[in-house]
C-alpha cells in the first residue's frame, strides 16, 4: 500500500503479524514494514550489521508514530519556528547550534535547554517512535510547504540499521504533504479500531484525527507567533486572551495566521518593547481600511505565473521582480521613489518614529480592503539605501507570500522565516537593481563593475548600497569570486555604504 507519491512525499505500508505473544500495547496491531519516500529516495532502507543485504522495510508498530503525528498536531500546522531560538529549514544543523548557543538574557541553561527539548518533541519523529528504530525525520511548516529535514540517527540498541539516504532536506506541498499524513493516520486508525484498541487511542475514532482547524486558537496563537499569553497580551494592551484575539484581527478566525497582525509578530524576535503595541494596532488599522487593491491584486497575479516552476527561493524572488518591472512598464530603468512605486500598487508607505535596531519593518494586507508597509528608524533604514531596500523588501513579501485567510503580513528581522525572507531580500535586489541594467552598465565584462568608477556609479544610479549591488553582481556571473563581492562589501562598508 503507498499513500501519497513516491517521487514526492510518500509512506508504503505493508501490513505483518508479529509471530510472538504480543505483550506490548502498540504490538496487538498496525505492524508494517514501512518505507518513507521523500523526492524518490526511500529513507528507510538499510544495512544491518554483519551483513551486505539491502532491506527496504523497517518492520515497526505504526502506532505510536500515528499517535505522536496526532499529539502534536496543533504545532505542525502553527509553530514555523520556536519561541526563543531563530532556525531555518535545515532543522537538524538549527537544534544542534541551538545545543551550543547561550541561553538569552534572563533564562538559565536548564530552561534554556527546556525549551529546546519541548521544540524537538514536537517537530522530530523519533521523540514519538516509542523505541522503534526510525530514520530520524523532523517535520515542521515553512511557508505554504512541509519541510522534511533527516540525518543519521544515533541508537542505543544492537543490532542497529545503517540507512543508506542518511542525510537530506526537502520540501513538498503543504497540502500534499498533510494528504499523506492524514491517510496514514486513518489506516492505522482503523486497524487499531479493528483490534479492540479505541480505548487506548480514542483518536482512531474520530473521522477526522487530522483536523487542520485548530481546537484551541488561543494555543495556536501562542505556537504561531513565537509568544507566551502573557506577552500576547502586554503586547497587545489586553487583559484576557479573547480581547487579544480581537486586536490582532483573530476574533472571527480559527487560523492563528488569519490576521496581517499575526502573521508579523510571527517574523519578529522575543522580548518587544511596549512601542510595539503601537505599530501592530498601526498595521491592523491601516489593513482594515478599505481602498483598491486592483493594482495589487494584478501584480500578485502576474508575481503568481512569474515564479510557477521556480526551484529556490531566491530564483523566484527574482522572477517576481522581473514580473513587477515588467507590469509598471520600468523595464531596466531606476526607481525614482519608492513611496511612488508602492503608492502605483495600492499600498501605503509610513515611516515609524520607533527606534530599533534589527528590527526593520512591519507589512500587511487584507486583500478585502487595504495594504500598508510600516519602516522602523534604524542606522539602516535612515540613510537612502537602506530605506529603499526594506521597502522593496515589504512589497516582496506582500507580492510573493501566500494569504492565509486573505490577510498576508511579513517583518523584517532575523526571525523572519526561512524561505520567505529569501524570497523577499531577492525579490528586493532584483527589484532595485535589475539584471539588465548590471549587463548594460558593465557591458557583461568579467570584474569590470570591481572597479571603484563603475561599482560607485552602480550604487548611486540605483540607490542602493554596497552590499546589494555587491551580492547582485556576484549572482549574474560578473564578478569572479566571492573573495572580490566580500572585498568590494567590505571596502565600502568602512565608507558607511554597505547594505
Amino acid at each position: 500500500m503507498i499513500l501519497g507519491n513516491t517521487d514526492r512525499f510518500a509512506l508504503a505500508l505493508r501490513p505483518v503479524a508479529p509471530h510472538w505473544e504480543p505483550l506490548y500495547v502498540p504490538e496487538r496491531a498496525a505492524w508494517a514494514g514501512l518505507q518513507l519516500w521523500v523526492n524518490g529516495q526511500n529513507l528507510c532502507q538499510h544495512l544491518l550489521p554483519g551483513s551486505d543485504q539491502v532491506h527496504d522495510d523497517l518492520f515497526v508498530p505504526l502506532a505510536p508514530i500515528a499517535d505522536w503525528l496526532v499529539r502534536t498536531n496543533s504545532a505542525l500546522l502553527a509553530e514555523e519556528r520556536p519561541r526563543l531560538f531563530p532556525v531555518t529549514r535545515q532543522l537538524h544543523h538549527s537544534l544542534r547550534r541551538w545545543g551550543t548557543t547561550h541561553p538569552v538574557l534572563g533564562m538559565d541553561g536548564d530552561g534554556w535547554l527546556d525549551e529546546r527539548e519541548a521544540w524537538w518533541s514536537r517537530h522530530f519523529l523519533l521523540s514519538g517512535a516509542d523505541g522503534a528504530q526510525l530514520p530520524d525525520v523532523a517535520l515542521s511548516r515553512d511557508d505554504e510547504e512541509l519541510v522534511i529535514d533527516w540525518s543519521r540517527p544515533r541508537f542505543a540498541g544492537e543490532p542497529a540499521p545503517r540507512f543508506l539516504t542518511p542525510f537530506g532536506n526537502a520540501a513538498v506541498r503543504w497540502a500534499e504533504g498533510r494528504s499523506v499524513l492524514r491517510e496514514f493516520i486513518a489506516v492505522v486508525g482503523q486497524s487499531l479500531q479493528a483490534a479492540g484498541l479505541g480505548a487506548e487511542y480514542p483518536w482512531a475514532a474520530l473521522k477526522d484525527p487530522l483536523p487542520d482547524a485548530q481546537a484551541d486558537l488561543g494555543l495556536a496563537v501562542q505556537l504561531f507567533t513565537g509568544r507566551t499569553l502573557s506577552e500576547l497580551l502586554a503586547l497587545t494592551g489586553s487583559a484576557e486572551l479573547d480581547q487579544a484575539l480581537d486586536r490582532l484581527g483573530l476574533a472571527n478566525s480559527t487560523d492563528p495566521g488569519g490576521s496581517p497582525a499575526s502573521q508579523a509578530l510571527r517574523d519578529l524576535p522575543p522580548a518587544l518593547p511596549k512601542s510595539f503595541r503601537e505599530l501592530l494596532a498601526q498595521l491592523r488599522t491601516s489593513t482594515s481600511t478599505p481602498s483598491d487593491l486592483g493594482m495589487l491584486r494584478d501584480a500578485r497575479a502576474a508575481v503568481r505565473d512569474a515564479v510557477e516552476g521556480a526551484e529556490e527561493a531566491e530564483e523566484a524572488g527574482q522572477r517576481a521582480a522581473v514580473a513587477t518591472r515588467s507590469l509598471l512598464g520600468l523595464n531596466g530603468e531606476p526607481i525614482a521613489s519608492e513611496i511612488e512605486l508602492l503608492r502605483r500598487l495600492c499600498i501605503s508607505l509610513v515611516d515609524s518614529p520607533v527606534e530599533r535596531v534589527q528590527e526593520r519593518m512591519l507589512a500587511g494586507v487584507d486583500l478585502s480592503r487595504g495594504a500598508t508597509a510600516i519602516i522602523l528608524s534604524t542606522p539602516r533604514t535612515r540613510t537612502p539605501w537602506g530605506h529603499r531596500f526594506e521597502a522593496a523588501r515589504a512589497l516582496g513579501h506582500l507580492l510573493t507570500d501566500a494569504p492565509r485567510g486573505g490577510a498576508i503580513g511579513a517583518a523584517g528581522s532575523w526571525y523572519t522565516t526561512d524561505k520567505r525572507r529569501r524570497r523577499a531580500g531577492a525579490f528586493a535586489a532584483e527589484l532595485l537593481l535589475p539584471g539588465s541594467a548590471i549587463a548594460h552598465e558593465t557591458n557583461e565584462e568579467l570584474d569590470a563593475a570591481a572597479a571603484p568608477k563603475v561599482f560607485e556609479s552602480l550604487m548611486n544610479k540605483y540607490g542602493v548600497g554596497a552590499q546589494t549591488a555587491a551580492h547582485q553582481l556576484f549572482n549574474k556571473g560578473l564578478l569572479s569570486s566571492a573573495a572580490v563581492r566580500d572585498d568590494l562589501i567590505e571596502a565600502y562598508a568602512s565608507l558607511g555604504g554597505a547594505a
